[in-house]
């Protein structure tokens, strides 16, 4: 082992916070600050974590990244390995990646906004793993600051006497060399595992078309460098080490990962290899190693078929779903076939906006043209010969002989201030919640917690939540169990063809609206042909709406100002024969150019 490159000095953390609190920006103040530092010039950082198309387009941060950033502190070189997180609850996934890595957390708290709900689940979660945690008191150079009321917050929520805090400014820089100070006083470094036996814990995978599988990994023992070799289990092969290199501002390849740093690696095999996030690999063959795979231990909530507008394009695109997949363990698939769309798969999603941002992630990284169907999520059927079927897809309900339909109810907790509660109970009756409890949480505070139909939570319910109370109320919930309840079952016919991916399920309550959604948008997404199109809404098999979007008629006899009738006629029948001809030849375009467009529906 080169233990001249050893570094005791490590210092591994990760930055949570609630979603628009500052994180991302805090995290290149830090890197400016250590950069600065270190090369001894005034490096600006243009944002270098939040890398991806869509994380720009849409502001936030998807993926969690890691950079490695050195600093000269009282003649001491210290190395930090900074974890950028989402802030967003649907994404948490990227946070519990990570979060066993580290050994310390800086949890960024909104001055003007106070603790908000991903405050408290990261805060758990930090405990829960005993990370030393330094509160970063952001955004105090704006006039609403209040600095005071959030300190004694932070004491009455958590019950906490002492605890590490920081007042500082990410957009001017105030307080970020105490923040540094503070890493390197109260997060411990790493246990650094000096032995023969190496031990990696993956956090990240990625395929590149030159290097093959790139893994983000953590030594948690022992050393790696070029020519090393590792095991890889789901693939019963040794594997050789070819490139190592870290996550810095050069994006520098190096020569060895010592134990306690993180970096990337990559092989002389470049195939697509099984790698999971969250599984440890060594360089032996291991019999008593244990499955970590993280995917594994988290549940998809919401299921969508995905289909390709072409379909010479399956093979690219399961060749991608499967490159994807490695880097997203929230992302689950299964192949299907439907007689419309041809072959395609299910796939299962955490919630709606990680669904929009999986699709719209593989069709820019990709370039796909991608159709999907409505979300839905899975229900068990009983049938009358006493068997229990799930279904993820409401078409197939009438495959079965059923007795009943149960649907997932998770247990939600709801924390707010007193003055929102009124209108969240409200919101909890709306959706078909069922009480439970309703607590005095503290003086200012309610803890409700409230049965709710999986089904209601994903349609926009953390939205709603938000919105009643400005952002201040923590909303948590856990799937609970499955509960008999009666549903509808929607279907849209075109032209007497019942398209079975638009089917959906649909409580009582919600009936009305959503059919009146359907009936807008699709008279507002199809567009008129060459022949009638006939649209029908479906309720349990009976008709409940039905539109005419009528065709286009050329007057094809404009030109004939006299003569004989028959000629007039024979254009007319001449016409109409094109129009059957269309009709039978397009019906299919019609469904899959205009129609894709409806398959989300909120």
């Amino acid at each position: 082992m080169n233990k001249n490159k050893l570094n005791f000095n490590i210092r591994n953390f990760c930055i949570i916070a609630h979603i628009n609190h500052g994180k991302s920006t805090l995290s290149n103040k830090i890197i400016e600050y250590c950069n600065n530092n270190f090369y001894k010039k005034n490096i600006k950082s243009n944002e270098p974590l939040d890398n991806l198309e869509i994380e720009k387009k849409r502001g936030i941060t998807i993926k969690s990244k890691n950079i490695t950033l050195n600093f000269n502190y009282k003649n001491n070189l210290y190395k930090f390995n900074l974890i950028d997180t989402p802030g967003h609850a649907d994404f948490y996934s990227e946070i519990i990646k990570i979060i066993n890595v580290c050994n310390g957390a800086l949890l960024v708290i909104d001055s003007t906004k106070g603790i908000q709900s991903q405050t408290i689940f990261n805060y758990n979660l930090a405990k829960d793993n005993n990370l030393n945690l330094i509160f970063v008191i952001n955004k105090v150079d704006l006039k609403l600051s209040n600095t005071n009321k959030i300190i004694d917050d932070i004491k009455n929520y958590f019950n906490l006497n002492e605890f590490n805090y920081v007042l500082c400014s990410s957009k001017t820089g105030y307080g970020i060399d105490n923040l540094v100070e503070k890493i390197i006083k109260f997060i411990s470094k790493p246990n650094i595992l000096l032995t023969n036996n190496l031990e990696i814990i993956i956090l990240d995978v990625k395929f590149n078309n030159y290097l093959g599988i790139i893994l983000t990994v953590y030594i948690k023992s022992g050393y790696l460098i070029k020519g090393s070799k590792i095991f890889n289990k789901n693939n019963n092969i040794f594997l050789i080490i070819k490139l190592l290199g870290i996550f810095n501002i050069n994006n520098d390849y190096i020569d060895i990962l010592n134990s306690g740093d993180i970096g990337w690696i990559s092989f002389t095999y470049k195939k697509i290899m099984n790698f999971y996030i969250g599984d440890t690999i060594y360089n032996y063959v291991n019999k008593y190693e244990k499955n970590n795979n993280i995917s594994n231990n988290i549940e998809s909530n919401i299921y969508c078929s995905l289909f390709t507008k072409e379909y010479n394009e399956f093979n690219k695109f399961e060749k991608s779903i499967v490159i994807f997949s490695l880097s997203d363990c929230s992302f689950k698939y299964n192949k299907e076939y439907s007689n419309l769309f041809g072959f395609g798969f299910k796939c299962g999603f955490i919630s709606l906006l990680h669904m929009e941002v999986v699709i719209e992630r593989l069709e820019k990284e990709f370039n796909l043209k991608l159709i999907y169907t409505f979300p839905n999520i899975e229900y068990k059927i009983y049938t009358k010969n006493n068997k229990i079927i799930n279904i993820k897809n409401p078409s197939d309900i009438y495959k079965y002989n059923i007795k009943y339909i149960s649907e997932p109810i998770s247990i939600c907790e709801i924390i707010t201030p007193n003055k929102y509660m009124n209108n969240i109970v409200k919101l909890c009756l709306d959706k078909r919640g069922v009480k439970i409890n309703i607590l005095n949480y503290n003086n200012d505070n309610y803890k409700l917690i409230y049965y709710i139909p999986i089904s209601e939570i994903i349609n926009n319910f953390f939205d709603d939540i938000k919105s009643i109370s400005n952002g201040y109320a923590y909303f948590n919930y856990k799937f609970s169990h499955f509960e008999k309840t009666k549903l509808f079952i929607i279907e849209i016919e075109i032209n007497n063809y019942i398209i079975n991916q638009l089917t959906c399920f649909v409580s009582e309550n919600n009936i009305k609206s959503k059919i009146l959604y359907i009936n807008n948008k699709l008279s507002e997404l199809i567009h008129r042909k060459q022949f009638d199109i006939v649209i029908k809404i479906l309720l349990n098999k009976k008709v409940v709406s039905k539109k005419i979007i009528k065709q286009f008629r050329k007057d094809v006899i404009s030109k004939c100002y006299g003569g004989d009738i028959s000629r007039k006629k024979k254009l007319l029948d001449k016409q109409k024969k094109g129009k059957k001809k269309i009709k039978k030849n397009n019906t299919l375009n019609v469904k899959l150019d205009e129609i894709k467009s409806i398959f989300y529906i909120n």
